[in-house]
């Protein structure tokens, strides 16, 4: 027997839902849903993609995939209606403008329904059926879309780290040096200390190509203080005590083409 076409199977069975929203009273990065929130049919959802690029994915609990399943299933079962019927809504409803997508397999998204300050637009068959799906995908926004999103700051600090790698690479040990806070050169048989976690989202460059470091160094500043300001107050990690670093008993070493510090520093902390 035949089997039919697999891609065309996948289509009957996989959508996507997306929720974008535009808060009234609070700024996109703060805004649930602002840049988008799409969850999937096996549970996986989307945040994003943000105004850099940025998107964040996770994954919904089974049983509140079992729930927004049953409130898509009277909108899978039905077509989609070609004329909007409207609904009114009381103010206190509507603290956001809010649009849920549709889309089925690799088909390009429907609009399902859109709720505005005064009015509730809908395509099902009943409005009962889009208000339950409008009121479990934004209950689904409001616990997994994280704010503040895209986060400059987390965001800023991880570019960073990929920063830091690039001047990090090498061919001879004799490349690679120990680095104090402020990207000074630590000279191993005069200093002993070396912090290699300072509790801040930042962390820190401890070893380094000074090759490298000398030509990018103007561009690191730069970019560790702009991650400072976008971070403020929030630079510390919430779950970081104490700093933590190692006591320096040699030189530091080009390990698989990477600057490390010597095997035979011990962890001091």
């Amino acid at each position: 027997t035949q089997r039919a076409n697999p891609i065309e199977e996948s289509h009957s069975s996989e959508w996507s839902l997306r929720l974008q929203s535009k808060c009234q009273a609070l700024t996109d990065d703060q805004c649930p849903a602002a840049y988008g929130y799409t969850v999937f049919s096996d549970g996986k959802f989307q945040m994003g993609p943000g105004s850099q690029g940025a998107v964040k994915t996770g994954s919904i609990a089974p049983e509140e995939l079992t729930q927004l399943t049953a409130a898509i299933n009277p909108v899978l079962s039905a077509t989609l209606l070609d004329t909007e019927s409207h609904s009114p809504v009381a103010l206190e409803e509507s603290e956001s403008e809010d649009t849920i997508t549709l889309a089925r397999g690799t088909a390009e998204g429907q609009p399902v329904a859109h709720l505005a300050t005064n009015d509730f637009s809908y395509r099902t068959q009943s409005v009962d059926v889009a208000k339950n799906l409008l009121s479990t995908l934004k209950s689904l926004a409001t616990k997994y879309y994280t704010v503040p999103f895209p986060d400059t700051c987390v965001d800023g600090a991880a570019s960073l780290q990929t920063l830091f790698a690039t001047v990090q690479t090498c061919t001879t040990d004799s490349e690679c040096v120990y680095l104090d806070s402020s990207m000074n050169v630590l000279d191993p048989s005069t200093r002993s200390y070396l912090v290699t976690d300072d509790c801040t989202r930042i962390k820190p460059l401890a070893v380094a190509s000074q090759t490298l470091l000398t030509h990018n160094l103007q561009k690191l500043m730069e970019s560790i203080g702009q991650v400072q300001t976008a971070c403020g107050s929030n630079l510390m990690r919430p779950d970081c005590a104490n700093l933590t670093g190692v006591t320096l008993t040699g030189p530091a070493v080009c390990k698989q083409g990477v600057c490390q510090g010597n095997p035979s520093n011990s962890p001091l902390h």
